[in-house]
This record gives C-alpha cells, structure tokens and sequence, in this order.
C-alpha cells in the first residue's frame, strides 16, 4: 500500500511542477503592441507624394490615435495576464512541494496506515 500511494503522490509533483513551469513559461509571453499598416502614397523615385486627408485631418490621425489607445490597453491586459499567470506558477510550484512533503511522510511512516482493529487495542 506505502508504495502504490507514494507512486500517486510522486505524480501528483510531477504534474503540478510541470503545471508550474508551463505556466511560469506563459508569464514571460505578451502580446505584441498593434502597428498600423503605411500606406504607400509616394511613387519611389519620383518626386510625386499623395497626401489624404478630410477636411484638413490627416486620414491615419484617427487610426494612429486608436493604435496609441488600444495598445495602452493591451499594455494592461498583458500586466494583468502575466500577474496572474504568474500567482498560478507559484500554486502548482507549491502543490508540487506539498506532494513531495506527503510523499517523504508516506515512505518514512506511512500516513495511511490501517488503525488497529477493536481486539488489538490497548486500553
């Protein structure tokens, strides 16, 4: 019974450290910041520039100033899923070491051990 139990918890470390390190791994990934696409409005080596706008704004004035807000946006989703992915890395970083402990417990003194039937007792 000691060995089948330290086997499950053995397992149990391994999979929540690998849970851990996944998750750690995750943390260090963002996402990229969102760019505009240039738009080609010069004939190169000519001297020829088209320029765009309406009513005297420039057209990629609006889109420059949603690139500028989105990314401030993503900017904190990125904090944000970096943090908690983070907190989730250290959970299974400290399940897997409470695995461990219960699995040290186990082989040493057998924590699941049967109680001493009625007759066995001394009283």
């Amino acid at each position: 019974m000691k060995v089948s139990i330290s086997i499950v918890w053995f397992a149990f470390a391994l999979l929540f450290f690998w849970l851990g390190r996944d998750q750690w791994i995750e943390a260090q990934k963002s996402m990229p910041p969102f760019e505009i696409p240039k738009h080609a409005y010069e004939l190169s080596g000519s001297g020829f520039r088209l320029e765009i706008d309406v009513r005297g704004t420039p057209l990629d004035q609006p889109f420059e100033k949603f690139a500028d807000e989105f990314n401030a946006y993503l900017e904190k989703q990125n904090q944000a899923a970096n943090t908690s992915k983070r907190r989730a890395a250290w959970a299974y970083f400290i399940a897997s070491g409470t695995a461990i402990v219960s699995l040290l417990l186990e082989l040493r003194g057998g924590l699941f051990d049967r109680p001493p039937k009625a007759s066995e007792r001394t009283v």
